[in-house]
């Protein structure tokens, strides 16, 4: 395989946390870049790997244009793209990666409509966003109805991860949408499905206060993300097991507190039930049930 490695420090922080296996390419052309994603699907679809991520370097901003055009025939997987490094890393997904993702959305979605404000909040899906100088596809974003000549401002994003890479990945993603400084973001939900058994993470995520001094490299005070809920879902005996629950402040969605007016709305709760409902029909797929 033509891989190679990179030394520059922005491109390798940048890499941090994808499996060590995970093939990185100089960037030729499109029509070469669409031959080497597609040549790593059908080893995804035949098993001889299980990672699925592919990097691809020294990539220039027409050509991520390019690949994430409607009309293109890649355009539906997931982008991380650093303006200043020209390094790529393009996610694939799975029946399985996209319907943990689906469960999770309707889920969400259900318990927003319950509330009555189904017309509040919206969808832009993996709608690519931007924010100093990096774009990101996520698996499922929210956010409030933009008002008129406004741009859609995201609150909350839903990031899932199916392969043998590491946790740490769906970290570094998480960390990204909340620290980077010019994005509303203001909680991540990130799904890890393992692939060889039947375990699912369920991690939260939001802004915390950075200590001062507590990183040299950083402006003191700046927003920190912090891990604020973790479930572990397993299989065990033929039962599902759910260690907990996963509880999404209304505020950090909608940007506001709850109406004392509207006794339905309040804080979001993904019960027992919820989660072994969104690791079951993933697991169904994987052939775990």
């Amino acid at each position: 395989m033509e891989s190679s490695t990179y030394s520059d420090t922005s491109s390798t922080a940048f890499l941090e946390g994808l499996p060590d296996e995970t093939p990185k390419y100089r960037f030729i052309n499109v029509p070469d870049l669409e031959r080497k994603v597609a040549v790593h699907e059908q080893d995804l679809l035949d098993k001889k790997t299980t990672n699925q991520f592919v990097v691809f370097l020294d990539i220039p901003d027409r050509a991520v244009d390019r690949i994430t055009a409607e009309s293109s025939p890649i355009s539906h997987y997931r982008i991380f793209f650093a303006h200043s490094a020209k390094v790529l890393i393009i996610k694939m997904t799975s029946m399985i990666h996209e319907r943990a993702a689906a469960v999770f959305s309707n889920l969400f979605e259900a318990k927003v409509s319950t509330m009555g404000l189904s017309n509040d909040l919206i969808s832009v899906l993996t709608a690519q966003q931007s924010y100093n100088g990096v774009r990101k596809c996520p698996d499922n974003q929210w956010g409030l109805q933009p008002l008129p000549q406004h741009q859609f401002a995201p609150s909350l994003i839903l990031e899932c991860g199916y392969s043998e890479s590491p946790l740490p990945r769906l970290a570094i993603d998480a960390r990204w949408w909340l620290e980077s400084s010019q994005s509303p973001v203001e909680m991540v939900i990130t799904i890890k499905i393992c692939h060889g058994n039947a375990k699912i993470i369920v991690q939260k995520w939001e802004l915390g206060t950075r200590r001062q001094g507590s990183y040299s490299n950083a402006r003191a005070n700046s927003p920190l993300a912090v891990k604020t809920g973790e479930v572990s879902i397993s299989r065990q005996n033929n039962n599902t097991v759910v260690s907990g629950t996963i509880v999404l402040p209304f505020d950090k969605i909608f940007r506001r507190p709850p109406n004392p007016a509207q006794p339905l709305e309040g804080d979001i709760m993904f019960t027992v039930q919820d989660l072994e409902t969104i690791a079951e029909q993933t697991w169904r797929i994987q052939g775990f049930m």
